[in-house]
């Protein structure tokens, strides 16, 4: 899988990527199949049938290819700051670009790649990349720390580690894991996929988005909230709070839950499926009550007399 190695520190992991998407370049006369980046930054590309030509020292032409190193130096045969390998970027051929009005990313056709953190406060922001004609495949993997990643125009896959992470959904049908801290799953603009979203451990905030998202929660307890869509909400071990928001949403539990609460259950639309044989249903003020073995959940704002198992709750 390809990798993002050799960074010195956090600070230079999320400088150069944003680098790659979006800052215009120059081809490097003295290194073949190289560009200079604003700020004398040198990316050097290995790969098979790429070559970068230039001609009346304003103009350049791509020929088509694919990518598979990328090597970041501060300047000419200088130290590497970062290296990209593994890739498999096709770059489509293009002819007379005008040197610096453009980024290598305009010229990328398709993406499949991984970028790996560090054991620091990593940032990854794959948002800058919208509006590029490419199909990208993103895989981001963080370390320990508490790391934000955003997601970008693609199908992204982020697996969060150690640290109270900040993953913000974007666009594409996104699978995105935290691990065993607060984790914080939320929104980024024009956020449309069906996602699926799990906690795993320790006390997480899931936010879905627009489109049919399945939402996890896992130990601990857990905050999740559906969107506008028809969404899968399950809380997992813990104590949890639920909404399914707008759309017909499933609302999955499991033998030792816990007490969970949903918060806006829709009679007419939303149903709730329990690993059970039996279960009973009762009541507080202001609310139903669902009992099954030693776990409850409580259904704000609803009357237990219009609760009927088999129709609004199934055991399976």
């Amino acid at each position: 899988m390809p990798t993002l190695s050799d960074v010195s520190s956090t600070a230079d992991l999320a400088t150069y990527i944003g680098k790659l998407f979006t800052v215009p370049f120059v081809p490097d006369v003295n290194t073949p199949n190289s560009v200079v980046l604003r700020g004398d930054i040198i990316m050097e590309f290995e790969g098979t049938g790429l070559a970068i030509e230039t001609f009346f020292g304003f103009f350049f032409n791509f020929s088509a290819g694919t990518i598979e190193t990328i090597s970041i130096r501060s300047n000419p045969g200088g130290e590497i700051l970062a290296r990209l390998s593994g890739l498999e970027i096709d770059v489509v051929a293009q002819e007379e670009i005008f040197q610096g009005s453009d980024a290598l990313f305009d010229y990328v056709a398709s993406l499949d790649w991984t970028m790996t953190g560090t054991s620091g406060n990593d940032s990854f922001d794959l948002t800058d990349i919208a509006g590029f004609r490419a199909s990208l495949r993103n895989v981001i993997a963080v370390d320990a720390g508490d790391d934000e990643v955003r997601g970008g125009v693609g199908v992204d896959i982020i697996n969060g580690g150690d640290g109270n992470d900040t993953i913000i959904d974007s666009k594409g049908n996104d699978v995105a894991y935290g691990k065993n801290d607060d984790d914080v799953f939320s929104l980024g603009a024009g956020a449309n996929g069906n996602d699926r979203f799990y906690g795993n451990g320790g006390n997480d905030i899931i936010q879905g988005g627009s489109g049919k998202d399945r939402l996890f929660g896992g130990a601990d307890d857990d905050e999740i909230y559906g969107g506008s869509k028809k969404d899968q909400v399950t809380g997992g071990s813990g104590n949890d709070t639920m909404a399914g928001g707008a759309g017909d949403d499933t609302f999955i539990f499991a033998a030792s839950d816990g007490i969970d609460v949903i918060s806006d259950f829709d009679l007419a639309a939303d149903t709730i499926r329990i690993t059970a044989d039996s279960a009973t249903i009762g009541g507080v003020e202001g609310a139903a009550v669902i009992r099954y073995g030693s776990s409850r959940i409580t259904l704000e704002g609803i009357d237990p007399d219009d609760l009927v198992i088999g129709d609004h709750i199934l055991l399976v």
